[in-house]
């Protein structure tokens, strides 16, 4: 089973991303992110099912609760960014 990153814009809208996702059913926890080189702060995403992401997506754009950017960790540890 894949997971993937649905990053968002602060902890708080993490937070909220995965209660709403817990409430609906679905696995959402919080991961905190090292920042690329020059980026600044600090990068919270929500890990879920890769499986359930189309889900989740709906799920989140009905709560306005729409993720910033969405990564898919791949077999090798790599990421893949996924087009919302």
């Amino acid at each position: 089973m894949t997971d993937c990153l649905m990053v968002s814009r602060s902890l708080t809208y993490a937070q909220r991303t995965a209660r709403a996702l817990e409430r609906a059913g679905l696995r959402g926890h919080i991961a905190k992110i090292k920042p690329e080189p020059g980026e600044e702060g600090c990068i919270y995403a929500v890990r879920t099912a890769e499986k359930t992401l189309t889900q989740a997506l709906e799920l989140l754009s009905q709560r306005d609760l729409k993720p910033q950017r969405v990564f898919c960790i791949l077999s090798d540890g790599s990421y893949k960014e996924m087009s919302l």
